[in-house]
């Protein structure tokens, strides 16, 4: 798998979010949660930065964003 470019060595992808939204209500419990700068498409391709932007979250934390994601999607 390849690595975001923004992704640091101790940091996971966990994909793309609005970039008005920001990071969604239901993650910001995790403390290691960021977004990144420049996200891009499944081709490769840059998006702008007024629509998407990248999240990352610390390794420490991968198991918990997991967690928190799976009861979403079970609750929705």
């Amino acid at each position: 798998m390849t690595r975001h470019p923004e992704q640091a060595k101790d940091e996971v992808f966990v994909g793309n979010t609005s970039s008005t939204r920001g990071i969604p209500l239901h993650l910001r419990e995790l403390t290691t949660i960021r977004m990144g700068e420049v996200a891009y498409d499944i081709h490769g391709l840059e998006l702008s930065p007024d629509y998407m932007r990248p999240l990352f979250v610390h390794d420490s934390e991968a198991e918990q964003y997991e967690a928190v994601q799976l009861q979403r999607r079970r609750t929705s």
